[in-house]
């Protein structure tokens, strides 16, 4: 019986190693497809990697992008809730479920809007420096609460001035704000961006720490 044990406890570590391994592969070609945007073939190999880790956070939000992107703000939503709650100080996973409860401005409600703000606000807190949940907030209070869009513009500008771009005018004052690409786009880039700039590093730890773990607590 004793003898079986390391047998098994390699079993164990080289199904885990696999499967890790099968997680990064697939997260990687899908933060792939998303950078030249193709969401659409994206949701193949997301969809797989959950399934695989469904406690992967950054998995969790390459396939809410991937949502997003293709304007399937519903079926975003439960899955960056998801990530949200696991790493409750992740500015991303707040970030991508802002995106998902505002959906397309113009079709926002009060309280689809309500939801975005707090969550692009809590991003905030966790990340003062992210410029688009600024140029966001701007454009949600922009025709409401005025004053608030002139604050959140010129904090978007101060943190990363954009000014290749064409600029739109701020309603409570003459300052004209430089305007960054479409909202949702650009939520994504950035996260995305973010995502890919940890991906393997974060993902081989995992790796790793999948192995410590089974060589430390060995199955049978």
């Amino acid at each position: 019986m004793a003898t079986g044990q390391p047998f098994r406890r390699k079993e164990a570590v080289g199904k885990a190693l696999d499967s890790a391994t099968r997680v990064i592969d697939l997260l990687n070609e899908g933060a792939r497809l998303l950078a030249t945007q193709r969401p659409g073939e994206a949701l193949t190999p997301l969809r797989e990697a959950l399934l695989l880790a469904p406690d992967n956070v950054s998995v969790a939000i390459n396939l809410g992008g991937a949502y997003i992107m293709q304007r399937k703000y519903r079926q975003a939503a439960p899955i960056l809730e998801r990530a949200a709650e696991l790493e409750p100080d992740n500015a991303m996973a707040w970030l991508n479920l802002a995106a998902a409860y505002l959906g397309r401005l113009e079709l926002s409600t009060r309280a689809t809007q309500d939801q975005a703000i707090a969550a692009f606000e809590k991003a905030a807190q966790i990340d003062p420096n992210l410029h688009n949940v600024h140029y966001n907030l701007g454009l949600i209070y922009r025709t409401a609460v005025r004053w608030r869009a002139c604050a959140h513009f010129q904090r978007a500008v101060e943190i990363a001035p954009m000014t290749a771009t064409p600029a739109i005018g701020c309603n409570c004052c003459s300052r004209a704000f430089p305007r960054s690409l479409r909202q949702l786009a650009m939520i994504n880039s950035t996260a995305s961006d973010h995502t890919l700039s940890r991906l393997t590093r974060s993902r081989l730890t995992a790796a790793q720490s999948v192995q410590r773990r089974a060589m430390t607590h060995p199955v049978g």
